[in-house]
């Protein structure tokens, strides 16, 4: 392994400092170590990048995040596999070193943030390794069958958009797992009690009616909610029937709620 440029800070005319990384080259793909939290290997990426190296080179550097001596590959790592399956070829790639495990997945999500790389499980797999809560965040979603965007809106008591970004940035916490679980519940009996199809917007519906009007006040008239919604289900023969958006489902909620 060899260095091949220098790390250097560079100013921009409105005074930032910028760091460029220094750059190596490495012969030997047994330098490398994959994170257990870096995505799995998807073998046609591989292929893909494969024929595009041989069609016209390789046109960008591989981000490798030192710790500890160990070299974790931060972005490109199809590209590495590609350098292991065409043998004995230099592997140039910028280096940035760190002092702790988590910190490499931290510029690991960064990178694929930027770059929206990552799908949202991608995330929520990588930061289990560094995150106890994100295991019962899995563990809830193979129980209660909730898309894993609503769920972790239910699980941190914020609205989507601020609940996926708490995720990808390590920061998920579960505000109340009492209050969750009761939430979890009622979504799950009232999916299963009237076979009403839920899914995506149906669940994010039930949840936001629910805070609307209040856990403990929904919780006293559960059953009877439920029971007016199967008959007004089974009277319009609509159990197979899917709303479009979020909205619809609170204002059929809404609707049933009014009979009670």
């Amino acid at each position: 392994m060899k260095q091949l440029v220098k790390e250097m800070v560079r100013v921009s005319e409105r005074g930032e400092k910028v760091l460029y990384p220094s750059i190596w080259e490495s012969n030997n793909i047994s330098d490398f170590t994959f994170l257990p939290s870096n995505r799995p290997i998807n073998p046609k990426n591989v292929q893909d990048m494969l024929e595009s190296v041989l069609d016209t080179g390789i046109l960008r550097d591989i981000i490798v995040v030192r710790c500890n001596f160990v070299y974790y590959p931060g972005d490109g790592q199809h590209l590495l596999k590609v350098m292991e399956l065409l043998e004995g070829l230099p592997i140039r790639f910028k280096l940035i070193e760190v002092e702790t495990e988590e910190e490499v997945y931290k510029i690991v999500t960064r990178l694929n943030t930027t770059q929206k790389r990552f799908s949202f499980r991608n995330f929520i797999n990588g930061w289990v390794h560094f995150r106890p809560e994100y295991q019962i965040l899995i563990d809830f979603g193979k129980k209660y069958k909730v898309v894993d965007t609503v769920l972790v809106s239910i699980m941190t008591g914020t609205p989507i958009n601020v609940s996926k970004e708490l995720i990808k940035t390590g920061e998920f916490k579960i505000v109340d797992i009492d209050r969750v679980t009761k939430i979890l519940n009622s979504i799950s009996k009232y999916s299963g009690m009237t076979t009403f199809k839920l899914e995506r917007y149906g669940s994010e519906g039930l949840y936001e009616f629910i805070k609307g009007v209040g856990l403990d006040e929904y919780l006293i008239k559960e059953d009877e909610f439920i029971r007016l919604s199967k008959e007004y289900i089974d009277e319009r023969k609509i159990s197979d029937t899917t709303f479009g958006n979020t909205k619809t489902y609170i204002k059929f909620f809404n609707e049933i709620w009014k009979r009670i």
